[in-house]
C-alpha cells in the first residue's frame, strides 16, 4: 500500500498532461505522460521524506512543486515557473530544468527521473544530464557535481551504469490509480519543510554567469577564423551548453533553391551542436527591423519570443560576417568530417562518449 502522506501530497501536485490523460485514459502515450510526470513528483516526495528522518545534515533539497515559494521569474537564477517546475535562467533563457536538486556543504546533486527504455531517449537524456552538469559546475564552480538517473527498470539503468559521470538509483512507483488521482487532483500548496530550501535562498550561493556573454565570445572567435577548428574544442568540452553557434549570413541567391524559403536578400547560416557528434546546419531569416527571426523551413518558422535561438540572433545578427558561397561549401565539408576531426580525437583525449 502507497503511504497515505505521499498519496495525500501526491494531489496537491500540478500535472502538465493531466487533461490529456482524462480526456483519454486508454491511450498509451498520454498514460505515459502522466505517468511519467506523477513518478517524478513520487521521488520528489520520497526524497523530502528521507531528508526529514535521515541524518545528512547539511543536505537541503531545493523547493519544487506545492513546495515552490519563488514563482516570479527571475532574469538570472533559479525560480519555480508557473508549473511549480525548478528552472534555471541565465540572462531570461532558460538554461535548465531539474527533476529534484540537492546541496550541501561540499556537494550539489541532481537526479534525473525516466520511465523511457528507447535508446534515442536515452542518449537524449545523457546529453542533457551533462549540459546540466556544465551548468552547475559553472554556477558551483567549489562543489562537486553528480548526477543521478532515477527509473524503475534495470534496463534503463544499465545504459547510464558503465559511464562515469553517473550515478544510478532504482525506484519503484507505489500503487497507484492514476485514473482517480487524475480526477480528484486539487492543486494546493504544502507548508515546506525543514530540509527545504527556497530557489532565491539557493541563488544566494551562486556564482555569475551570462550564457549571451560566454556564447557572444565564442562566436566572435568563429566570426574571425571561420573554420569550425576555432571552436570545435570549446563546443565539445562544454558538453552541450551551447547548442547553437551562428556563422555568417549569405546571399539567398547562393543556396541551394531547397534551402531558399524566404524573400530576405540573404540567409543566416547556424550550426547546430544538439548532436555533437553530427552537426547539422540550420538558416535563419529576419525582417526589416531585425526584431523577428524565422527559421528557413519550406514553411518559415517565426521563433517564439521565449526561444533562446532568438535572443541569440538579437544579440549578435548585427555582427554577422557575410561570407560567400565557397565559404558555406567549406564549411559543409568541415562538418561532413566533423567526427573524425574533432569529435573523435578530442572525446577519446578526455575520456569520454
Amino acid at each position: 500500500m502507497p503511504n497515505i502522506d505521499l498519496m495525500t501530497n501526491l494531489h496537491k501536485y500540478k500535472y502538465k498532461h493531466i487533461k490529456p490523460f482524462i480526456k483519454d485514459h486508454l491511450n498509451h502515450h498520454k498514460m505515459m505522460n502522466f505517468k511519467g510526470e506523477v513518478y517524478e513528483a513520487s521521488f520528489y516526495e520520497a526524497e523530502v521524506r528521507n531528508a526529514e528522518i535521515g541524518c545528512e545534515e547539511e543536505i537541503s533539497i531545493i523547493a519544487k512543486g506545492p513546495y515552490s515559494q519563488d514563482r516570479k521569474p527571475t532574469k538570472t537564477g533559479f525560480f519555480n515557473d508557473q508549473s511549480d517546475s525548478l528552472i534555471f535562467n541565465s540572462n531570461s533563457i532558460s538554461l535548465a530544468e531539474f527533476d529534484c536538486l540537492k546541496i550541501g556543504k561540499d556537494t550539489v546533486r541532481f537526479y534525473e527521473c525516466t520511465l523511457t527504455q528507447k535508446p534515442e531517449n536515452l542518449r537524449a537524456l545523457k546529453s542533457e544530464a551533462l549540459r546540466k552538469s556544465a551548468i552547475l559546475k559553472i554556477l558551483f564552480p567549489t562543489k562537486k557535481i553528480t548526477c543521478t538517473i532515477v527509473s524503475d527498470n534495470e534496463a534503463t539503468l544499465d545504459f547510464f551504469r558503465k559511464r562515469a559521470a553517473f550515478n544510478v538509483l532504482i525506484y519503484e512507483l507505489p500503487q497507484i490509480n492514476f485514473i482517480e488521482l487524475a480526477k480528484n487532483a486539487k492543486i494546493e500548496k504544502i507548508p515546506q519543510k525543514n530540509k527545504l530550501t527556497s530557489a532565491s535562498e539557493l541563488n544566494k550561493k551562486i556564482s555569475s554567469f551570462d550564457y549571451l556573454e560566454e556564447f557572444e565570445k565564442i562566436c566572435s572567435t568563429f566570426f574571425a577564423h571561420i573554420s569550425t577548428s576555432s571552436i570545435a574544442q570549446k563546443i565539445i568540452s562544454s558538453n552541450g551548453l551551447f547548442q547553437r553557434l551562428y556563422w555568417g549570413k549569405i546571399s539567398t541567391q547562393d543556396l541551394e533553391p531547397s534551402e531558399k524559403s524566404s524573400k530576405s536578400k540573404e540567409i543566416i547560416v547556424s550550426i547546430n551542436f544538439s548532436s555533437i557528434r553530427a552537426p547539422k546546419l540550420r538558416y535563419y531569416f529576419t525582417d526589416d527591423n531585425g526584431r523577428s527571426f524565422f527559421e528557413s523551413l519550406p514553411t518559415p518558422k517565426k521563433l517564439n519570443h521565449w526561444k533562446s535561438n532568438r535572443a541569440e540572433l538579437i544579440r549578435i545578427h548585427k555582427k554577422l560576417p557575410s561570407r560567400s558561397k565557397q565559404d558555406l561549401e567549406k564549411l559543409e565539408h568541415e562538418l561532413a568530417d566533423w567526427h573524425n576531426n574533432w569529435f573523435k580525437p578530442l572525446t577519446s583525449l578526455a575520456g569520454t562518449g
